[in-house]
């Protein structure tokens, strides 16, 4: 099993954990997802909130750009959704790093944060070959996060992982 799976894993083990003590989780794709407030929730009481955070950031990085570009491997993967308020569809990983109501996200591991995207981004352009999709769609997610040092470390780790198309 690949680390992004395992990430996938960990995440859907963590929502049904907090199911049984709040009966709220953010869930897996196809049923409802949880709203953008209740991340925060989610990763604050989770077991272990640095490695919650940083697996969540991962792979939502990802899925948010699956579900546009590669449904194939967007439907073959159990991603924890996110969804936005006011306005249909999900909300990007940003959410993730900052949000209006914290200055400054709790368990914030920039070096674990990384390490699980390098290992997240190199499973997924394994997968899926349409690279002219996945870097300028997940480069711009990465842009929009406020968070200067978690966006110049992803911004790095997705350059070094697609160097291709980093100089494009």
């Amino acid at each position: 099993m690949s680390s992004f799976q395992e990430q996938l894993k960990y995440l859907n083990q963590e929502a049904e954990a907090a199911l049984k003590r709040t009966h709220k989780r953010p869930r897996p794709m196809g049923k409802s997802g949880a709203c953008q407030c209740a991340t925060d929730i989610f990763i604050d009481y989770s077991k272990e909130p640095r490695k919650t955070r940083a697996a969540f950031i991962s792979t939502w990085l990802i899925g948010f750009n699956a579900e546009k570009y590669n449904q194939h491997f967007f439907k073959d993967h159990e991603f924890i959704m996110i969804s936005s308020h006011g306005i249909s569809g999900y909300t990007s990983a940003s959410w993730l790093v900052y949000s209006p109501r914290r200055l400054k996200k709790q368990f914030m591991d920039y070096d674990l944060i990384s390490n699980f995207f390098k290992e997240s981004i190199n499973y997924y352009i394994q997968a899926c070959d349409n690279h002219h999709r996945i870097y300028p769609c997940i480069n711009q997610q990465i842009l929009n996060m406020a968070d200067e040092e978690c966006r110049e470390r992803l911004l790095i780790d997705l350059d070094n992982a697609m160097p291709d198309w980093s100089n494009a």
